[in-house]
């Protein structure tokens, strides 16, 4: 695109910081960032066991409520509703980050999860949750 609109720009240089740390060459950028414009991969066998657990559905179903009714999807929200989560479920830890990462994501591992969240935008990463969701369901 010649002329990027600053959004797009914005977009893009948090999209390259959010993986800064993981890189040890530019083009592995390509790799890293799959998930924001081809989707998520199929799941493997160990994310397929962390889900498998009773603490993941009620997390992924709190949490859809919860980002239901966010006013902006951004990070600081997103963070205030997964601690809603926590205090609702009683559920934290690994046990509460990890469904909410691999029902979006599809990952077990990466960058900052809100801030991948947020660059991944509301609609996608409620449609992954609500698959996920029904998928579990």
């Amino acid at each position: 695109e010649k002329n990027p609109a600053p959004m797009k720009v914005e977009w893009a240089r948090k999209l390259i910081n959010l993986f800064k740390r993981q890189m040890s060459y530019t083009a592995q950028i390509v790799e890293f960032t799959e998930l924001f414009f081809n989707g998520p991969e199929n799941i493997d066998e160990e994310a397929k066991e962390e889900l498998a657990t009773d603490d993941a559905l009620p997390v992924l179903k709190a949490l859809e409520k919860q980002f239901s009714d966010l006013p902006v999807f951004d990070t600081v929200n997103m963070l205030a509703d997964i601690k809603a989560v926590q205090k609702e479920t009683g559920i934290k830890g690994r046990k509460l980050w990890m469904p909410i990462r691999i029902a979006i994501t599809h990952e077990m591992h990466g960058p900052e999860l809100p801030e991948s969240l947020e660059l991944l935008g509301y609609e996608l990463s409620m449609q992954h949750l609500r698959a996920m969701i029904e998928e579990l369901s």
